[in-house]
């Protein structure tokens, strides 16, 4: 009969699926062959002991009808199969990861069977008496029921069982054609058999695989719907987040311009010239701040939309850089730091939007300033690369948690800390600048450490007009 296996090996030897269709795909492959494989040790203890109780009940009705010799070896041969097979099942549920060398355990299962087999044939024909009738049928009722049953054991893979069959009843089936009649009626019967129960057993083995094909798919499924739960539950905390700085963002500006405002309309300056510059200066810088705001969400809608144009031109470096310099100056004074370009490429020429650049320069320096300390001196270094120009901007302040890496570029982020809450910020700043730079075909990236600084660099396209080398400390 054939074997069956006890307790479920750990399934933690079987990856967890992975998301994307052919990823996951191969996951549900890999996980069926091992539970096809499984199935196959799953009744082993049982059935072996099926089969040597058998094997004895069976020995002890032919006792005194079968040479006793024939009897004994023959029951010797099958209870040492039973003890190999028991063996190799124990050492299966005993791996600690049975699912890495399947098709080892696989065919060593096949082999157990087909010796099982091969013995149940074998005696078939040795333990067949010459003339008594009763014990005849009982020989054959004892050989059917073996092959049958092995069906909904062995049929998780096909080519065992029919191995298994075929050794079993094919040595008996040859026994009867050989004899006299009715003896070959016998042996066509047995062909019959053999036909019908492996029609069965691929039957079986279709069922097996699609319910187990359904069940794998239907953990995909949960698992793929369980992070799409917690991506939503993330993207609403986001949103959440997001909202609350751009209404922080957007109130802040709001009420400075709505203050100025008031106190010019009640005359408080007394038309004193340089009071009502002051509060129409505040007005113009903080209305500047709600356009870039504006820009900024106008930029991440086209992002998002696929809509973001380059109008492509080649453009001196150092002439760029200065005016990047120019145009944060209100900044640099603001926060009480220096911009400083550190060397010059004088020569250089970079392709890109110049436009859209210079807003990528904006973003980087104006952050720059917001969290690098009181009086200092923020660098610009630039460095000639083969084909390509590296832009950095280095800062003294905080510096950035190695776990935080890029996700500094991600979208509506900003990392919690006591400046950042100070200082504020959309969030969307260093996102909409490496589209930007990416879009160049270029690379932004960052080195940092806490405590110590930052550094973000960008990487430009060289014009063609660009000398080989050409570099001259400030």
């Amino acid at each position: 009969m054939a074997p069956a296996v006890g307790p479920d090996p750990a399934m933690s030897a079987i990856p967890v699926p992975v998301r994307g269709r052919d990823d996951a795909d191969a996951v549900i492959r890999q996980k069926i062959r091992f539970e096809l494989v499984r199935l196959l040790y799953a009744h082993t203890v049982r059935g072996l002991v099926i089969t040597a109780i058998t094997a004895t009940g069976l020995c002890a009705v032919l006792w005194g009808i079968i040479d006793t010799r024939w009897l004994a070896g023959w029951l010797l041969a099958v209870l040492l199969v039973v003890v190999a097979r028991y063996a190799l099942a124990v050492a299966y549920f005993h791996h600690p990861d049975p699912g890495a060398d399947l098709a080892r355990w696989r065919i060593g299962f096949g082999i157990g069977a087909a010796l099982t087999g091969i013995t149940w044939g074998i005696g078939s024909v040795l333990l067949f008496p010459a003339d008594s009738v009763p014990h005849q049928l009982f020989v054959v009722s004892v050989l059917v029921g073996m092959m049958a049953a092995a069906t909904s054991y062995l049929s998780s893979v096909p080519w065992i069982y029919a191995v298994y069959l075929l050794a079993g009843t094919g040595p008996f089936g040859i026994l009867m054609v050989t004899k006299d009649l009715p003896y070959p009626y016998l042996g066509i019967a047995v062909v019959l058999f053999i036909g019908v129960v492996l029609i069965n057993s691929r039957s079986l083995y279709n069922t097996i695989l699609a319910s187990l094909r359904f069940r794998y798919q239907n953990e995909v499924l949960a698992q793929d719907l369980a992070v799409a739960v917690e991506e939503a539950q993330v993207a609403n905390q986001v949103k959440s987040r997001f909202m609350s700085n751009i209404s922080h963002e957007l109130r802040t500006p709001l009420t400075s311009i709505r203050g100025s405002l008031g106190l010019l309309a009640a005359g408080v300056t007394d038309a004193s010239p340089d009071k009502t510059r002051e509060l129409i200066d505040i007005a113009k810088n903080n209305t500047e701040r709600l356009f870039g705001l504006v820009n900024d969400l106008l930029d991440i809608d086209k992002i998002a939309a696929g809509g973001f144009r380059l109008e492509m031109q080649t453009f001196p470096l150092m002439p760029f850089l200065d005016e990047a310099v120019s145009l944060n100056a209100g900044y640099a004074r603001q926060y009480n730091v220096e911009f400083r370009i550190r060397n010059r490429l004088d020569d250089v020429t970079i392709v890109g939007d110049r436009e859209r650049l210079m807003q990528v320069m904006n973003n980087l320096l104006s952050n720059a300033a917001k969290f690098t300390r009181e009086r200092d001196v923020i660098e610009i270094r630039v460095e000639r690369r083969p084909d390509r120009v590296r832009i950095s901007i280095l800062d003294h302040g905080p510096g950035i948690p190695a776990e935080a890496g890029q996700r500094v570029f991600d979208r509506f982020v900003q990392l919690d800390s006591s400046m950042t809450r100070k200082r504020g910020g959309s969030g969307l700043g260093l996102n909409i600048a490496r589209e930007i730079v990416e879009q160049h075909g270029g690379e932004i990236g960052v080195d940092t450490t806490v405590e110590r600084g930052t550094c973000v660099y960008f990487d430009m396209p060289l014009g063609q007009d660009s000398p080989d080398t050409n570099v001259a400390e400030e």
